[in-house]
């Protein structure tokens, strides 16, 4: 009887390997650029027609075969590019398993021309559906070119799922922009049909086919990166939140390859989200360069994806090169306007004291802001700075000074400043339940410069007018309210003083099967949740936040769980700025002028006064230039 279990024929095993490497046109295009790469091609040219169904030529000029290895190129797992088991954990090159080439025959009419630099004629191999049908000389350029036509003629059904042409050529036009900006030095071109999609010369530098590839508009938003630290490198573009509020294409390349990672969209994301909470991406042009032995090129049939070894370390990484650039962008201009840093009159904004208490006593980090007699106001500013930094210490145990240590009154000379970064601000975040919205004094030097910004009325609920010596300001109130009330909460982690509350809520996760951790029960006690366990999966909520009300507390504390869980940082930053946004949506209206000056002046103690939670820009200026313009009707 013969056996059931059978070896399947070469032809077949071919065709089963195309159906893993080879799912559409475009993935036959991105295994031949490949290999031209890996040749060391300083030149390489697509052509292809009805969206590679019907033809696909790849030529390049880089190192070509003689006859005997084209012959053999087109058996499975024949390749140049691997000796041993050890070879696979430093792999430096695309191609590795010697799949793509025979797959790729299996399943079309497969044409390859290649001549050495030397060689008078070339050869060339005809194969159909697997079979060759010819293997002879050719008259030919150096290098190699590949023609494929009629692809996966002899499996209908894989055809038969292919997307449209517009969707197919796409996908063959992304793969080349992709290696295109991965090899700047490299000229490569493309044609559909009879048309020349693009040809960038290998003079064009990576910035200008970002600008190129994805428009000047993206290319004008991003801020470059570049960080090394223990043998890795990563370096690129990311987005300049000040420019653009989030959304676009997150590309990463891993050893020059390029790869699809959730890991490193998450990663990134959670180093925006104290800047763009909301956002689900951010358009970013990353290249890591990382040692061979961290990376597993060898866990996806099409090479798309990669695992790390030292997950943990390169996150750390990624965290530390972005947060790096976006924290240089405290220095970002609050205006349009030539001063570099836009300062309020203080004289306007000065907290009221109570009748029965002076706000210096209250609160003696709460400097009162007055002119002196005989003083400019930008005189003043400067003995203010002085004060205040001898008075007060910075919140939240950042840059601690000893008892008794006199900080410098000159902030023009502190390598802060020097360095570009933004100045200092003292914040004065009282309980975010009571909202005694008393002014944080802006500490200003007289090389910063001020400007005034003259309270001109309300539009609307939400938008208020604002005049100075630039032009005129656009601000949204209900956004900036949104952002002092986020960074209060995140300031406010890991102080003490939670509210208790008399009858405990009741956290039920048996549903779930969701056992909470010690280190889950720290850390949310640094928010201020205060958690007892009473039984399996059965918890009470003992404290809350001074932020929280009580009614919220349970649904908010689920969510948190939830998210912590899938690690999805990003996302619970998310959740801590809807939380924010809701509640100062139903706490407070901003009516009167002194209440308004109040919150622009708590806007400009955040360390980021100029974006929203959503991304927007939380204020705005039109010139005086732009007005002229518009009164003479240009």
């Amino acid at each position: 009887m013969a056996p059931d279990i059978q070896r399947l024929p070469e032809h077949v095993i071919n065709q089963v390997c195309a159906g893993e490497v080879i799912e559409r046109p475009g993935a036959v295009v991105k295994e031949l650029v490949e290999n031209s790469l890996d040749a060391g091609a300083s030149h390489v040219a697509v052509v292809f027609r009805r969206a590679g169904k019907d033809f696909i030529s790849v030529a390049d000029d880089g190192i070509a075969m003689g006859p005997d290895d084209a012959v053999i190129c087109l058996e499975r797992h024949a390749t140049s590019k691997i000796r041993s088991t050890e070879d696979l954990s430093k792999i430096g090159t695309f191609g590795f398993r010697g799949e793509a080439i025979p797959a790729i025959a299996s399943v079309s009419k497969f044409t390859l021309r290649t001549r050495r630099d030397g060689d008078e004629l070339g050869t060339e191999i005809v194969v159909d559906d697997g079979n060759i049908c010819k293997v002879g000389k050719c008259v030919c350029p150096k290098g190699t070119c590949i023609e494929v036509a009629q692809l996966f003629k002899s499996v209908p059904a894989r055809r038969k799922f292919l997307k449209s042409d517009q969707t197919e050529a796409n996908h063959i036009i992304d793969t080349v922009r992709l290696f295109a900006l991965d090899f700047p030095r490299i000229r490569f071109s493309i044609r559909h049909e009879d048309r020349t999609i693009w040809d960038v010369h290998a003079e064009t530098s990576a910035e200008e086919r970002i600008g190129k590839f994805w428009g000047s508009e993206i290319w004008a938003s991003l801020v470059a990166v570049d960080f090394a630290e223990n043998g890795c490198h990563v370096h690129g573009w990311v987005l300049d939140p000040q420019k653009r509020s989030g959304g676009g294409d997150m590309v990463f390349f891993v050893n020059r390859r390029v790869i699809v990672s959730k890991e490193l969209k998450n990663w990134v994301m959670g180093a925006y989200a104290k800047y763009l909470p909301y956002a689900k991406s951010v358009p970013c042009f990353l290249f890591l360069n990382l040692p061979p032995d961290q990376v597993d090129v060898n866990v996806h049939p099409a090479k798309r994806e990669v695992r790390f070894s030292h997950g943990a370390e390169l996150k750390a990484l990624i965290s530390q090169a972005i947060g790096n650039v976006l924290g240089r962008g405290n220095s970002w201009p609050m205006t349009r306007s030539e001063v570099p840093w836009v300062g309020l009159n203080l004289e306007k904004i000065s907290p009221v004291p109570q009748p029965d208490e002076d706000a210096s006593k209250r609160n003696p980090q709460v400097i009162k802001p007055t002119i002196l007699s005989g003083q400019s106001q930008e005189d003043s500013v400067v003995a203010q700075d002085e004060a205040v930094m001898s008075a007060s210490a910075p919140p939240s145990g950042r840059g601690k000074t000893a008892p008794g240590k006199k900080i410098s009154p000159t902030r023009a000379e502190s390598p802060a400043i020097e360095g570009g970064n933004q100045p200092k601000f003292i914040k004065n975040f009282p309980p975010i339940g009571n909202f005694r919205l008393e002014t944080p004094v802006p500490l200003l030097s007289k090389s910063r410069g001020i400007i005034d910004w003259k309270f001109l009325g309300k539009m609307d609920e939400r938008c208020v007018l604002f005049a100075t010596e630039a032009g005129l300001i656009f601000f949204d109130v209900l956004r900036a309210a949104q952002r002092v009330a986020y960074e209060r909460i995140l300031a406010q982690q890991g102080e003490a003083g939670g509210q208790r509350l008399l009858i405990p809520l009741t956290l039920d996760l048996r549903r779930q099967s969701f056992e909470v951790t010690e280190e889950m029960v720290g850390e949310l006690a640094r928010i201020g949740f205060g958690l007892q366990k009473k039984a399996y999966l059965l918890y009470e909520i003992t404290t809350l936040p001074q932020w929280m009300r009580e009614c919220s507390g349970e649904a908010f504390l689920y969510d948190w769980l939830v998210l912590k869980r899938a690690n999805l940082h990003g996302m619970q930053m998310e959740l801590l700025a809807k939380t924010a946004a809701g509640y100062v949506a139903s706490s407070k209206k901003w009516q009167t002028e002194h209440e308004i000056m109040q919150l622009v002046g708590d806007l400009m103690a955040c360390e980021i006064a100029v974006l929203a939670l959503d991304g927007a820009r939380i204020y705005f200026e039109i010139s005086r230039s732009e007005i002229e313009r518009r009164w003479k009707g240009a």
